[in-house]
């Protein structure tokens, strides 16, 4: 096993806790693009169905993209969760909790941040989101093309 000095410990900590930073940031950004995307797609695919005589073949595209972005969202959230597992981790090692560290009354971070399950509020707002654009997108297509079979 490789013994590290106290300097050396703490480079390594500031080096893992940015990467780990960057790859948050990265995961949420994507949640986000992966949403706009499948939105845009499925209100696309919804906008062009109703002027065309292909109801069902339609239908099953925008489901088709809900279901591949949802599932997209949920492999992402459970990545993300490790990441925060992570970061929880590092925040410990750092003593970011401990009273008188690094600020003499009180800990850098609070203590109610110090949870190792990060809520699932974001997660349901995007897919919730996406339920919403598609069941729109689908009711719209289906009263359009109502006439048309």
């Amino acid at each position: 096993m490789i013994r590290f000095d106290a300097n050396q410990r703490i480079e390594i900590l500031r080096a893992v806790f940015e990467e780990n930073r960057a790859d948050r940031q990265f995961w949420r950004e994507r949640a986000w693009k992966t949403v706009s995307a499948a939105v845009t797609a499925v209100v696309g695919l919804g906008g062009v169905s109703i002027f065309r005589d292909a109801t069902i073949p339609f239908v099953v595209l925008i489901i088709g993209v809900w279901g591949a972005a949802t599932a997209y969202l949920l492999v992402s959230y459970a990545r993300y969760r490790d990441v925060r597992a992570v970061r929880l981790n590092l925040q410990e090692a750092l003593g970011l909790f401990e009273e008188g560290i690094y600020l003499e009354d009180r800990s850098l971070i609070p203590a109610k941040h110090r949870r190792s399950e990060p809520r699932a509020s974001g997660l349901v707002v995007f897919l919730a989101l996406l339920l919403l654009v598609t069941t729109c997108a689908v009711a719209a297509v289906l009263l359009a093309n109502r006439g048309v079979s």
